[in-house]
């Protein structure tokens, strides 16, 4: 049985803090969602503007990948417009978000709404 190790980093505090999760803990630590995004120009240019907006905005760490036939993409930083534009999700594209911090499910409900949203 393979079980994978990630490094992962606690970025709110004075010093950068390191744990080790196995993916399984982390999951538990952090909001995930799948979702569809219904913006006719899919996370490109204005959503995705007010998506990256949002998410730094947020206090939260999150990431976002893209879903292709069963499979996703790397996770790319959600605060992060440029990022955001270069998974290429277009409209009815199925997206994964993670999110972490102290606010993740009123935080996780907004980025659900933005994501499937027309109205941009």
């Amino acid at each position: 049985m393979d079980v994978s190790i990630k490094h992962y980093a606690v970025r709110y505090t004075l010093r950068p803090t390191y744990f080790f999760f196995t993916d399984k803990e982390m999951r538990l630590h952090m909001k995930e969602f799948r979702t569809v995004v219904a913006s006719p120009v899919g996370l490109h240019a204005r959503p995705a503007s007010l998506f990256s907006r949002a998410a730094k905005e947020s206090g939260c760490v999150v990431t976002l990948a893209k879903v292709n036939n069963g499979a996703h993409s790397d996770f790319v930083d959600g605060a992060s417009i440029l990022r955001v534009m270069t998974l290429g999700v277009k409209c009815n594209d199925e997206i994964i978000v993670r999110v972490e911090g102290e606010n993740e499910e009123a935080v996780s409900d907004a980025l659900r709404a933005l994501a499937e949203s027309t109205d941009h």
